[in-house]
């Protein structure tokens, strides 16, 4: 468009010539997939090629972008070099809690006498622009745990592994494809100067739809929703709820024999849940549970701060009849609330009682 504005050949015209003209020590590369059922093509298919899945016989197509992780790691490994040494002996002279020293992290590192590079997964989609809902952007970053946490979650040292741009949320299998192989390759070591690192990724943070998506389970409001334990769940006015019941946690052995026996089912029957086999079970060392936090901002943060709230100042006859009700103190609670000061670097005051409750 802006050549045709310009009356000359001004930005490149195709993909690339777009990475000659902007040059990126890290490689990239389209993946090609069928538009309506999401066939991945292994090559790069013209124009005429048909989807080859029966009953689909389409031409048309999209792709989405995955990235070198090599490139990225050894890149952040060398800028950091220094940083990454001082912490790891920072954090075993103060005795600090960190995830490199977690259950998860010891359990693989203390079975090989080597140098190790931890990752944190996070995948989550978003409306790449706010007139844009159609296509959401839906990203897969990984940060580098031996970072300080300083450098670890600063924007520019984010690892990006994968990116989709296009109608509705991708197929997983496909999307994670290349990320796995990937992960299966740096899982051998990579050899960084004079030092060699083997990878490994301990965790994928997700939302809670997400989750469920990846880790291939009915969502949390279906039967067997949980991730973590084997609660079955009740129905609760017409909706499934998870009154609190001591259940049996789920763990990574016996949910990966639970997902290939369903995946080898001709049933097509969920059990416990599980619906067939987790595209991350294909990360090495990778633990399918623990692996899998609960997503605190989304569990905690989103909807059930509110609920406590109502709960506590509001609420029906029965509710205000209650020990924990403190709505007859309002007053009190606004006279406190408008007494705090907060910093000058937090953007947004602290609304009075009315305005939450609007």
């Amino acid at each position: 468009m802006f050549n045709a504005i310009s009356t000359r050949n001004t930005f490149p015209e195709t993909f690339d010539a777009f990475k000659q003209t902007f040059p990126n020590k890290c490689e990239m590369e389209r993946v090609y997939f069928c538009l309506t059922c999401q066939y991945g093509y292994s090559d790069t298919p013209s124009a005429e090629v048909v989807c080859p899945v029966t009953n689909c016989e389409t031409t048309k197509k999209d792709f989405f972008i995955v990235f070198s992780l090599e490139d990225q790691i050894r890149e952040t490994i060398i800028k950091y070099s220094q940083q990454i040494k001082d912490y790891e002996k920072h954090i075993v002279d103060f005795d600090i809690c960190d995830i490199n020293r977690g259950l998860l992290a010891q359990a693989v590192m203390s079975r090989e006498d080597c140098k190790f590079i931890t990752l944190s997964a996070n995948e989550d989609s978003a409306a790449a622009y706010r007139s844009t809902t159609k296509k959401p952007l839906y990203p897969l970053f990984l940060v580098v745990n031996n970072l300080p946490p300083h450098l670890r979650f600063d924007k520019n040292n984010l690892i990006i592994g994968a990116l989709w741009f296009n109608t509705g949320k991708p197929d997983m299998a496909l999307f994670h494809k290349n990320f796995i192989q990937q992960c299966q390759r740096l899982r051998n070591g990579i050899q960084v100067e004079s030092e060699f690192y083997k990878i490994i990724v301990l965790q994928n943070c997700l939302d809670s739809v997400g989750r469920c998506e990846v880790f291939c389970s009915k969502q949390f409001n279906g039967k067997y929703g949980c991730t973590i334990c084997l609660h079955p769940g009740k129905v609760i006015q017409n909706q499934v709820r998870y009154p609190y019941q001591k259940s049996k946690l789920r763990d990574d052995q016996s949910t990966r024999k639970l997902m290939m026996q369903v995946h080898n089912s001709e049933k097509g029957e969920s059990v416990f849940g599980i619906k067939g086999l987790s595209v991350l079970t294909g990360i090495p060392d990778f633990d399918i549970i623990k692996g899998l936090p609960p997503d605190y901002m989304h569990m905690v943060n989103l909807g059930l701060t509110k609920l406590l709230w109502e709960l506590l100042i509001e609420g029906d006859s029965d509710n205000k009849s209650q020990p924990y009700y403190i709505g007859n103190f309002k007053q009190l609670i606004e006279h406190r609330f408008q007494a705090i000061r907060l910093p000058s670097s937090f953007p947004r005051r602290i609304r009075n009682i009315v305005e939450h409750a609007k």
